[in-house]
């Protein structure tokens, strides 16, 4: 590569360098491995809680926080409401005509 002559570059300075140039690189790329393991490390906790954040922020919309904490509840009531509203619809109501297994 062409450098200005204002640089004060010279051959012998390079040659010299040259030696100093791996470990460079391993430092460099200690560097870059090390903020790559941190954040594979990091990333499961803080999408963990973030989960949880929003795990507990859905049993407060449901009215469960209230109960647990024996304030008293709102005006939202979860005995009227159906229970795949307070499963998510992902678990089907244990009922009349329903057998829990």
């Amino acid at each position: 590569l062409p450098v200005p002559a204002w640089v004060g570059h010279s051959a012998e300075h390079l040659n010299r360098s040259a030696r100093y140039f791996p470990a460079v690189g391993l430092l460099v790329g200690g560097i870059g491995a090390l903020v790559y393991l941190a954040a594979a490390l990091a990333y499961p906790l803080v999408q963990a809680a973030v989960n949880f954040l929003n795990e507990m922020a859905s049993f407060e919309s449901a009215g469960v926080s209230d109960r647990v904490s024996g304030d008293e509840p709102d005006s939202r009531s979860t005995q009227d409401a159906p229970a795949s509203a307070l499963t998510g619809g992902d678990v089907p109501a244990a009922g009349p005509g329903h057998h829990k297994c």
